[in-house]
Order: structure tokens, then sequence, then C-alpha cells
């Protein structure tokens, strides 16, 4: 049995490239990204002496899940990585090709020199409103785009027909999902107690709470907040050399771009609606700091705050805010 059997693997809609790493040992070998495949990983692993496993790849959304389940329901380790840590890890070894092949085998290497966490799958009920969640924001995502068509006045009258009847069938569809969402919510009572905890900060609504539960892992999967809050890219990147090179202090965005969209109008109704962060605001006002900075400041804050809520499974304690 091989204990130290590292498994990179770089995925795409097809196939997958795989890296079996025994001490220095590489062996190399594709497979198709379906269920046939992963049994055919798994045998081809084990014929060569790597009964535990290390998985190791890149977070590629709906590509990776079915190999990252499965592996994980066998009782393999799992690790999902940003795939902005492989790229500088790919730079910091000076990489000049660039193939499948040699990304899986970068990949391994990748877990031996940084040991990454554990990766843990989201409950059914969640990864379910997760999908409602997604397909909802989809979907209004759609509606704007119908809508920014009849902006164009001279537009056909057969086609502004048509595209009021695709505006009104994707109304309906959202008021549906929205329906199916609340639900959901309702038929799983840690959901809901999770939603409502989150809506007693004024100004934060329900599907702002949806979003947060949907789209950010189990706060248990964080050591504090400030993991929390680096998972939506809301953390301040520094850029500084010397004494004479000192550039603005900017959100790094290497995170969820979907919770960052989710937060910023709740933001903006928090700072003028939630007597509890009028002081923070003011703040930062005082230090010269610019409406928008201040929006994301805030944005960052309510992350942290969210985190205590769902850490503790307790309301909202404006007399911690500071």
């Amino acid at each position: 049995m091989q204990e130290n059997a590292v498994l990179g693997v770089d995925i795409s809609k097809q196939k997958f490239d795989a890296c079996l790493l025994i001490g220095s040992k590489e062996r190399h070998k594709v497979f198709r990204n379906d269920q046939e495949g992963f049994e055919k990983l798994v045998a081809w692993c084990n014929g060569h002496g790597a009964e535990h496993i290390h998985l190791c790849l890149e977070a590629t959304g709906c590509y990776s899940e079915d190999i990252v389940n499965f592996m994980y329901d066998l009782g393999h380790n799992v690790s999902v990585i940003n795939p902005a840590q492989i790229k500088a890890f790919g730079k910091s070894e000076l990489l000049r090709n660039k193939t499948d092949k040699s990304d899986a085998a970068m990949i391994a290497r990748f877990y031996i020199a940084n040991k990454p966490n554990l990766w843990k799958p989201a409950s059914r009920e969640v990864r379910r409103l997760r999908d409602l969640y997604r397909c909802l924001q989809a979907l209004k995502d759609d509606k704007l785009q119908q809508m920014n068509r009849l902006e164009n006045k001279n537009v056909d009258s057969r086609c502004k027909k048509a595209t009021l009847e695709v505006i009104a069938t994707i109304k309906r569809e959202i008021a549906a999902l929205e329906k199916e969402i609340d639900e959901h919510v309702n038929n799983h009572s840690h959901l809901k107690n999770m939603v409502e905890n989150i809506k007693t900060v004024k100004g934060v609504g329900h599907l702002t709470a949806v979003a947060v539960i949907a789209e950010m892992p189990s706060v248990y999967n964080f050591d504090n907040a400030r993991q929390f809050t680096a998972f939506a890219g809301l953390n301040p990147g520094h850029y500084q050399s010397g004494s004479s090179v000192s550039k603005k202090s900017r959100i790094c965005k290497i995170g969820s771009e979907r919770i960052r969209k989710a937060l910023y109008m709740p933001a903006i109704v928090v700072k003028n609606t939630n007597s509890y962060f009028q002081k923070f605001c003011q703040r930062l006002a005082s230090r010269g700091k610019r409406p928008k900075v201040i929006i994301v400041a805030l944005m960052r804050k309510l992350m942290h705050i969210f985190f205590g809520i769902l850490k503790k499974n307790q309301p909202f304690n404006g007399s911690l805010v500071k």
C-alpha cells in the first residue's frame, strides 16, 4: 500500500490527463471524464500499487464535480485548488511548455510542495440550493439582456414581439424558481435557520442570505473569518516595494465573483439604512476614502459578520460592530 500516492489531474469537458506520482516516479494516462473513466482511473492506480490516493486538481466548476465526488465517496483524499495558485506555481518552476500532460504533473508537484487543505463536499441540500440560485441568477441576466434589446427604438415590430414573449417566459420561470428556493429552504430546518439568522442584519435580504449559504463553503472549512472573506476575493491586496513604490490597495478578486456580485447592492442598502454600521462608514469617510471603497470595505465587514453568525449559529449582534 502506497500512502504517498499523489494523483494530479488536469480535467476538461470530455477527458482528463492523470499523473500518478509515487515517490519520484511519474506515470501518465488519459481517461474519459465520465463514470467509466473514473473506474478505469482507480483500477489503473491500484495496478501501480496505489490503493490510497490523494487527488489534487484545479477548481473548474462542473467539469471537476463528478470526479471529486466519486473519489471522495471511495474514501480517497481530495484537494481542489484555486487555478491562480497552480498558475503561480508553474511560473515559479519556470516552465516553458504547457500541455495537459505537463499540467497534470505540475498539479501533483504542487501538492507535494504545498500540502493544500482537504476538500469536503457540500451537503446534498446545499448543492441543490446552489443549483437553484445559479439558475435564477442566469435567468435574471438573460432577462436584462433581452430588455436591453428593446432599447433600440427602431427594432422591427416582429422582433419586438418575439423579445417580449421571451421576457414574459423568463419572468414566469424566475417567479417559479424563487418559489422553489423558498420551499427548499423551508423544508430544511438548518438551511432556514442559517438564512433567517443572516437576515437579522438589516439591509440583507432573503436572496442575499441564500447566496451566502449556496455559494460559500461551510464555515467549518475555515479557521477564521479572514479565510472565509478571502474565498470571496474581498481581502485587500497591497503592493509596496522599498521606499518609493507604493500603489493603492485593492481587493485581490481571487475568489468567488458570484458572492461579490451578490453583496454589492446589499452593502449599499446597509450603508444607508443600518445604524450599526454608521460609525464604521463615517470613520472611513473621515480618512478620505471614496464611496466605492467604503462599499467594498462594508462588503468585507459583512463577510466577517456572516462568518460569526454561521459559526455561532446566532442572530446578528449589532453591539459587536466596530
